[in-house]
């Protein structure tokens, strides 16, 4: 139940940013998480297809979602 919800979470996250970044591609320098209580910070990270130093644009972002 608790990965269902982070899974939910993270493709909402991802549509807000798709909006906001559809035009101007960006190089992730960074993913921070907080807020943390049952979830250990490497599941989170293991389900996040992000990493950084990748370059998100459209095509990336819409991959992910």
């Amino acid at each position: 139940m608790k990965r269902s919800k982070l899974i939910l979470l993270f493709c909402v996250i991802c549509i807000v940013f798709a909006r906001v970044y559809a035009i101007n591609p960006f190089v992730v320098k960074g993913i921070k998480v907080n807020g943390l209580q049952r979830i250990e910070i490497g599941t989170v990270f293991n389900y996040v297809p992000i990493k950084v130093g990748e370059t998100l644009n459209d095509t990336t972002v819409n991959d992910i979602i």
